[in-house]
Formats: C-alpha cells, sequence, structure tokens
C-alpha cells in the first residue's frame, strides 16, 4: 500500500524535471517529409485530369457521327419509299383526240366571190371578209380558218370522237388575160364549224398600271426586306471543342484548368461567320503566401490563436461566348482566319478549403459559393485554322486570349488567360 502511494511522487518528480531533447536535424527532416506528403493532393486512380475533357469530346464525337448517319439513312429510305410508291402506281389510260376541221377553198382574182356553201352570217363571225375589209389579195391568205383546239376545249369533249372524213370543194374559177398572176388562195371555215372566237374567247385587256410615287414608308419597306434578306444564313454548322487553359494573371501553384464547349457557326457568303455557344470552365489552384489569400473569402478558424496555412480553390463558370470569324480563303481544304467576341460569364461554383494548424495538428474548413447572374465579363481573340476531312465533317485548331475587364458580384481577381483550342465540326 505504501508502496501505491510513493508511485503518484514518482510521476510529479518527472515532471517537474523534465529531461533535455537537443536538437536531432534527422528527426526534424523526417517530420518536414511528412508535411510535405500531407500537403500534396491525391493524384487519379485511373486517370489523369485531362481525361474527362477527352471523354466528353470523344462523346460529342460520337453523338454527332450516329446524327450524321441517321440522317443519310432516313434519306435513303425515303428515297425508296418514293421509288416503291411509283412502282406500285397503275398506268393511267391516256385517250387521243384528233380534230379533223372541213373548209371550204375560194380563190380570189382581185373581187369578191361568194363560196359554194355560204350557210351563217359569216360577216358577223370574221368581218374580214366583208367587202373592203382589205384591199390586197394578200390579206387574205392570212385569214386562215384551220386553229387547233386548246386544253380547256379538248377537256370538255367525250373520250372518242368519230373520224370525220375532210372533203374539198370544187374550186369556181375563172382567169382573166388581164391578170399577169394568180392571187393569194384563202381559206374559209364552214358554217357549221365551231368558230375560234366561240372555242377560244379572247381574254380580257389588262387593266392599266397606275404609277405610285414612292414615298419614305415604300423606301423603309424596301430596305427592311433587303436587309433580312442578306442576313438570312448561307450555313450551319455544329461544333464540340475542348481546351486547355494556362491562367497567367492569377497566383497560387499546382493550376489545373481546361474548358469544355458546344457551339453552332452561322455562315454569311465564304469570307464571314458568326459564332455562339455554351463553354465549361474548370479552374483550381492553391494559395500560400497571405498577400495573395486575402483577395479571397475569410473564414474564422475554430481558435482565434489557429494560422491559416493554405487554401485550396476550384473555380468552376458557365460561359456564354459570342464571336465574329473572318477566312482569308473563301475555298479549300485548310482556311486560316481571324476571330474576335465577347464573353458572358456565371460564377456557377465556387469551393474553397482553408487549412488551419491548431494545437492538435492540421484541419479543414469548406466554404461554398453559388450565383446564378450572367454578366459581360471578357473580350477574346486570336487567330485559328480549319481543316476540312470530308464534305461534312471538319476539324479546328485556334490559340485564344481572353482578357477580363471586369469583375462579377462573387469575383475576386480578374482571369487573363491563353486558350488553346481544337475540336471537331459539322456541317
Amino acid at each position: 500500500m505504501k508502496k501505491d502511494q510513493n508511485m503518484d511522487q514518482r510521476f510529479k518528480d518527472a515532471l517537474s524535471t523534465p529531461p533535455s531533447f537537443d536538437y536531432d536535424p534527422e528527426a526534424w527532416a523526417a517530420v518536414e517529409e511528412r508535411l510535405k506528403q500531407a500537403r500534396r493532393k491525391p493524384a487519379g486512380v485511373f486517370l489523369p485530369g485531362w481525361a474527362a475533357g477527352l471523354a466528353v469530346l470523344l462523346l460529342f464525337g460520337l453523338c454527332g457521327f450516329t446524327s450524321y448517319l441517321s440522317i443519310r439513312l432516313n434519306r435513303a429510305e425515303r428515297q425508296l419509299a418514293r421509288a416503291e410508291a411509283r412502282f406500285n402506281q397503275r398506268a393511267d389510260t391516256v385517250w387521243l383526240v384528233k380534230d379533223h376541221y372541213i373548209y371550204d377553198t375560194v380563190n380570189i382574182h382581185g373581187w369578191q366571190q361568194p363560196a359554194m356553201q355560204s350557210a351563217g352570217n359569216w360577216t358577223r363571225r370574221f368581218p374580214i371578209f366583208q367587202p373592203g375589209a382589205f384591199s390586197s389579195s394578200g390579206v387574205a391568205a392570212l385569214s386562215a380558218g384551220k386553229r387547233r383546239l386548246d386544253d380547256s376545249t379538248k377537256a370538255g369533249l367525250p373520250g372518242r370522237l368519230p373520224i370525220l372524213q375532210r372533203f374539198g370543194e370544187e374550186e369556181n374559177t375563172t382567169f382573166h388575160p388581164e391578170l399577169s398572176r394568180t392571187a393569194p388562195v384563202a381559206r374559209l371555215p364552214r358554217a357549221d364549224a365551231p368558230t375560234p372566237g366561240s372555242l377560244n374567247p379572247s381574254p380580257p385587256p389588262f387593266p392599266a398600271i397606275a404609277g405610285q410615287k414612292s414615298s419614305a414608308a415604300s423606301w423603309l419597306r424596301r430596305t427592311a426586306h433587303q436587309t433580312l434578306k442578306r442576313s438570312k444564313p448561307q450555313g450551319l454548322a455544329l461544333m464540340a471543342s475542348g481546351s486547355i487553359a494556362n491562367v497567367f494573371s492569377m497566383p497560387g501553384t499546382s493550376f489545373s484548368s481546361y474548358i469544355l464547349g458546344i457551339g453552332g457557326e452561322l455562315g454569311y457568303g465564304p469570307h464571314w461567320k458568326v459564332e455562339a455557344g455554351l463553354e465549361l470552365l474548370h479552374l483550381s489552384f492553391e494559395l500560400y503566401q497571405e498577400d495573395n489569400i486575402h483577395e479571397y473569402p475569410s473564414l474564422m478558424p475554430d481558435n482565434p490563436s489557429d494560422g491559416l496555412q493554405e487554401l485550396y480553390v476550384r473555380l468552376e463558370y458557365l460561359q456564354l461566348p459570342f464571336a465574329v470569324k473572318y477566312f482569308f480563303a473563301g475555298q479549300g481544304s485548310m482556311r486560316p482566319y481571324l476571330k474576335a467576341g465577347a464573353v458572358l460569364r456565371q460564377a456557377r461554383r465556387q469551393d474553397f478549403n482553408f487549412e488551419f494548424a491548431g494545437p492538435s495538428g492540421p484541419y479543414y474548413r469548406p466554404l461554398s459559393i453559388r450565383e446564378d447572374s450572367f454578366y459581360l465579363s471578357s473580350l477574346r481573340g486570336g487567330p485559328g485554322l480549319a481543316l476540312g476531312i470530308t464534305r461534312n465533317w471538319g476539324l479546328f485548331a485556334e490559340a485564344l486570349l481572353n482578357y477580363d475587364h471586369r469583375l462579377g458580384k462573387n469575383d475576386h481577381t480578374l482571369m487573363r488567360y491563353l486558350s488553346f483550342n481544337a475540336g471537331l465540326q459539322f456541317r
């Protein structure tokens, strides 16, 4: 029992007189190495970080290729359906209608001579043959009563018509020795034959076109119509792309960034094109220096005496780019171009992970910020090259400089970066 009571005294003596711990360089180097390993982020298990961008790019390419195959198959199916429909159609019955006209022949030698069949009021139907209607016998040659029926007249006739026999009248001709030559022959229709005027009546005369004075309203309408006609795009192309960005305006280490995008392109002539799309910008990095950390949101530690050692930042933005392209070559498989435009940005997700150093060791406190409004953030421009592979498919590559000119509501530093973009195009 006495031994147990003295045990407490031994502990008190050991704590009151602690042994001296000398500096050990090897032990201190081992501790620093363990701290460095703890700060490193674990690498990917199977694939590196850029494999996600490559997978999305391949997915868009596969979707575009399957869409192209489905369009071609649907077009071939429609052509086969039309050919089958024409093959199964019954042949229509076509009636051949022949029109035979019966007429008399009268020779005129300078004076009027009546025909043998003169039934009907021919002066009403053919006023040109009235006495004194012409002064020369040559006019009679142009007044033949032979005229074919048009399609509208044939539609009212029956399917089969009896064959009409042509017959002619003997000429009642008296030659005079004082006439040096024979006058032309005129052909007169019979009285019971349909007249050309009754078969195909002359259309009413066209109304006179009144001249309209040009006004400001009509000029505006014409100008608006021409502008809309010129603004109609001549071609449409779909694009899918991926980019790597080199952010040179932001401090930090261990940068990781990529841009994934889809979009469309409207062509206006061989040289000008307008582009619009949707992009996802991912950016992650680490900050160690206190001068750079204070630009970002702050978070209080659990203990006021704990210090901030490191800040892990992960940013994701949605971007709506609008750009204009000018192609130096109107045609060809390789077409260099210049591109300039603006970008609307939305801070979709901002994650911050604060590392504090406490008495019991480092600990982490996360902070997330969401923002749902778009704002005009930056301008971009640079050269590019379009390469045609087939009639509908092509590749493109471009180097773009993105320059932020303003900060958003929850932005903390201007992003100015150089991106190298490459993708697939379907026309």
